[in-house]
């Protein structure tokens, strides 16, 4: 698995898994700024297969089951 990081900053932005790219996703849930994050797979959603995971593991094992069985 690869860290994808944003071009030309040190921001990790997601991973490529078996070729697959998981995006790191934020967003305020609160009116106080308080940050949540999930991870992304867009080829999953493509497929109409849940693609939002509260852990990295999820999203790893949602690929391995959804799309490379």
């Amino acid at each position: 698995m690869k860290k994808i990081y944003e071009y030309g900053k040190e921001e990790l932005v997601g991973w490529d898994y078996k070729g697959i790219r998981i995006d790191i996703n934020y967003y305020d849930i609160t009116a106080s700024g308080n940050w949540h994050k999930d991870y992304y797979v867009s080829m999953l959603k493509l497929l109409g297969k849940p693609c939002r995971f509260d852990t990295l593991k999820e999203a790893k094992i949602a690929i391995d089951e959804g799309i490379l069985k």
